[in-house]
């Protein structure tokens, strides 16, 4: 005896239970392996300082690259685990004329700028005017990380190097800019916070005060934003 076929109204409803245990079993798989979206795991701090005349960076002498530091970067004994790097100009820098004479010079005619690399033993300054430097920490990503170091390097001039004992914790490199009064240390230290995009307001900034100004409003943005961690 033959058995009758099944209705047209059947066969749709089947179809459809399939289509829906398939569209179920597809939609399960991708939910299982979905990885929400999360702010980067920050890759490095640095430190950001500023003691009211000069401002400058400190961040792990670990894992900064050896271009950075290629002289000193198999010194023994072991170097102090951080290193502040700052800009000047290269005779008032190396203490060879801080006259009055030669600063009222630089408000005039450009000088050669210097970057100085100074290992320190902690993450905060150790000279006399430590006790009125103030800091700010801020977190980097992996990209942040490499956009601060490829700006380092962008500001050294690699054709004339001051070489020093391998044990002495100061170093000085000539630097790619020019250094005057109105294009002094805080551009650096603005044109180093500009690559790993920390939140700046105006480019013209020529005194610690202004410095500090912008430096607690960027960290203020950042923190309204939720942002843990910066970087292009």
């Amino acid at each position: 005896m033959k058995r009758p076929l099944p209705s047209t109204r059947t066969s749709w409803a089947t179809c459809i239970l399939l289509a829906w245990a398939l569209l179920a079993f597809v939609g399960c798989g991708a939910r299982s392996v979905h990885i929400p979206r999360s702010d980067p795991e920050p890759a490095m701090t640095l430190t950001v300082f500023d003691d009211g005349f000069h401002s400058g960076f400190i961040l792990p002498y670990d894992g900064m690259p050896i271009v950075l530091d290629r002289e000193r970067a198999q010194a023994q004994p072991p170097l102090p685990p951080f290193v502040e790097i700052g800009f000047g100009e290269a005779r008032w820098l190396q203490g060879l004329d801080r006259s009055f004479l030669h600063a009222v010079r630089l408000g005039v005619w450009p000088a050669d700028g210097m970057i100085m690399m100074v290992n320190l033993p902690e993450r905060i300054r150790t000279d006399a005017e430590a006790a009125h430097t103030r800091y700010w920490e801020l977190q980097l990503t992996v990209a942040g990380k490499r956009a601060v170091y490829a700006e380092f390097d962008r500001w050294i001039d690699r054709r004339r190097v001051y070489v020093r004992p391998a044990n002495d914790p100061q170093f000085f490199y000539e630097s790619t800019h020019r250094y005057t009064v109105f294009r002094n240390c805080h551009d650096f230290t603005l044109a180093i916070l500009r690559a790993a995009c920390f939140p700046l307001g105006s480019r013209w900034v020529t005194s610690s005060g202004s410095f500090d100004r912008q430096m607690s409003r960027g960290v203020e943005l950042l923190q309204a934003a939720g942002i843990h961690a910066i970087g292009p």
